[in-house]
């Protein structure tokens, strides 16, 4: 496999059938070599908006005002509704790093605002702003989205109003104009040079320090959705990645770096794809997906070693 950007002009063809909006940033980390679409306009990026989420949560670990060992307990406050194991598990209290596997690993929202009760989003927007990354904005927690999301955006959260909510929600009682599918900095945005930006410094080793880098990055890997960039990639290719999605909106942000070695080398030409749609997705039809799959697919098939 070969990770080299070459033809830009096949990517542009892919983005001109898409019936869209599309933020791309396709970055090869050795060469330089880069190729960028609508790089600085926000976009709603659902769960992935858990990667700014994670560089503060490890920021505060590395400044020694947070504990991977902590302990967090749910409470009622904590929707348990959306994405992910807690919701319908059994387990009520885990630690810090518990939690930010399964952020990461399985996009779940319980999880996440478990960990963003505990780090502040007001601090998470704070660091965006402090690290130059200012297309990107985290005002809401993912519980407090999707009560937006069926119209219910001052609601108390507690698990009667979560049954609500989920009813609106699959039932599709939902604004896709509303807020939460907007490009405002009230909801939870970023752009995809924000994202293939805060990817290249955590692959250098200079987001908040190199062993933060590291342990993102580790996390990074865990992620275990292959809807996206890693869809039409032989299952060996390493990628370290997070995706976000929901209604007409499909984002995946990753480095692909090549074939599993046994232990992940620099030369095998890592390549950041940072990609952000927002589409009509009429009937089972998710353009997004496969603009995103499509991408990666002939970025990682292009050029040579």
């Amino acid at each position: 496999m070969s990770t080299r950007v070459l033809d830009s002009d096949a990517i542009e063809e892919l983005l001109a059938a898409f019936p869209g909006r599309a933020g791309i940033v396709v970055k090869d980390l050795l060469t330089g070599t880069a190729f960028t679409h609508n790089a600085d306009e926000r976009f709603p990026v659902a769960s992935v908006i858990k990667l700014p989420i994670m560089v503060e949560l490890y920021r505060q670990i590395d400044a020694g005002r947070i504990s991977l060992d902590q302990r967090l307990c749910l409470h009622d406050g904590i929707c348990r509704f959306g994405t992910g194991r807690i919701c319908t598990g059994s387990v009520e209290e885990f630690t810090i790093l518990e939690l930010c596997h399964l952020m990461i690993a399985d996009s779940d929202d319980v999880a996440t605002d478990l960990v963003t009760e505990a780090i502040g989003l007001d601090q998470v927007n704070q660091t965006m702003a402090d690290l130059g990354f200012r297309d990107t904005s985290v005002p809401m927690s993912m519980g407090r989205w999707h009560y937006t999301m069926a119209g219910m955006a001052d609601v108390e959260i507690n698990p009667e109003n979560d049954a609500i909510v989920a009813q609106d929600i699959a039932a599709g009682r939902i604004d896709l104009e509303g807020l939460p599918f907007s490009a405002s900095l009230d909801n939870n945005v970023s752009s995809a040079r924000d994202m293939a930006r805060m990817l290249e410094q955590i692959d250098a080793g200079e987001l908040i320090s190199a062993a933060a880098s590291a342990a993102m990055l580790k996390m990074l890997h865990a992620c275990e959705h292959r809807g996206m960039i890693p869809r039409d990639l032989d299952a060996d290719i390493a990628i370290a990645h997070k995706i976000g999605q929901s209604t007409g909106i499909r984002a995946d942000v990753g480095i692909v770096y090549g074939p599993k070695p046994g232990r992940l080398v620099a030369s095998l030409r890592p390549v950041v794809i940072a990609a952000l749609t927002r589409a009509p997705e009429p009937g089972t039809a998710r353009p997004g997906k496969d603009l995103i799959a499509r991408i990666a697919k002939h970025v990682c098939s292009s050029g040579s070693g």
